[in-house]
Order: C-alpha cells, then structure tokens, then sequence
C-alpha cells in the first residue's frame, strides 16, 4: 500500500492512502502498541501490510452498506425524541452526503470517521469495524 506524506509521532504515523472505494486521498492514523519513543517507518511495516490487507476487503459494495447503517442508525436516533417518523428522502440525503474524513488503524481495531457537514456541520460521525467488517459501534462526536 502506497502511503504519502509520512509523519511519525510518539506511536504513530499519519499519512495519506488512496482507497479502493473512493477517488481522493484519505488520512490514516497507525497506531502502533510497540514501546518507545523513537519509532521509525520500520516499526509500522507489520501494521501497514495489516492495514492493506484489511481495506483490499472493502470495496465500494461494502462501504456502500457501511454508509447505509450509518445513514439509518443517524437518522433514527436524531428522530428519536419526536413524533417525526424519517423518510426515505432523508436517508438519502446522508448517504449522498457521507465522506470518509480519515481512519484510526490499530493492531485490534479500525475506526472510520465520517463527515456530513450539511446534515451535522461541526461532527464527525464515528464507526469501529469488526475484524469481518461489520459496524460494531457508530456514534456522532461533536467537536
């Protein structure tokens, strides 16, 4: 996997990836558990090639479905203290509106942040995955 713009920091690097379901680039967190201050590119390879294999088995289908929990679990809470019963239209309108804004990778974990800045300008929605990729937990973090 081709990463960009390397910057490592205590334990982690940051840089850019493309993916396989998206035509822009994405920033990426690794988070290594190794000890140490000092930890260079050489530390991450291991979690690098974890990283490729795992986002290879997520192609635009999957994230498709991904968007699609998302746009419903979303939609339903914000409904969920009214009378208003959501629509189609407005599970739409998040789905179309839905950016990946980065990814947090660990050794156990992978987070994906989403942004929606129409819908929830200045939130960012979160999603842990499964090691079988399916959402675990979604929750919106105001900032």
């Amino acid at each position: 996997m081709m990463i960009e713009s390397i910057k490592i920091k205590e334990n982690k690097l940051t840089g850019y990836i493309n993916l396989p379901f998206s035509n822009k680039k994405i920033l990426v967190h690794l988070n290594s558990e190794k000890e140490g201050e000092n930890l260079v590119y050489e530390d991450f390879i291991d979690l690098l090639n974890q990283l490729e294999l795992t986002i290879k088995k997520i192609d635009s289908n999957k994230m498709n479905s991904i968007i699609d929990f998302i746009s419903t679990e979303i939609t339903d809470s914000s409904y969920s203290q009214s009378n208003y019963k959501p629509t189609s239209e407005d599970y739409q309108e998040l789905k179309k509106e839905l950016e990946v804004s980065h990814i947090d990778f660990y050794e156990s974990d992978l987070l994906f942040f989403f942004k929606a800045e129409n819908s929830y300008p200045k939130m960012t929605i979160s999603i842990q995955l499964e090691e079988d990729l399916e959402v675990s937990e979604a929750e919106v973090i105001i900032q």
